[in-house]
């Protein structure tokens, strides 16, 4: 899948799991990873696990928001 929102963050592809996908959450200027988006079958949504000590402020928070609400919606319409 190949995100829309690169304002901040890239968002990488690591796995598929057959049922939900994987994502990397990347710096876009350093490359480094900050996190992972992952569905998490407890609550039917898709999940962010940070990585340790890594700080997000409003604008990244939204660019995550809005890529999982992208892949909920996804889910949704049976494309996942």
């Amino acid at each position: 899948m190949s995100s829309p929102f690169k304002t901040y963050l890239k968002f990488v592809q690591i796995r598929d799991t057959g049922k939900t996908k994987i994502f990397e959450v990347q710096s876009l200027r350093y490359g480094n990873k900050l996190a992972e988006i992952k569905y998490y079958g407890a609550w039917r949504k898709y999940t962010l696990l940070p990585e340790a000590h890594t700080l997000f402020d409003c604008k990244c928070l939204q660019e995550i928001t809005d890529f999982m609400n992208s892949l909920m919606e996804e889910r949704r319409h049976g494309r996942s």
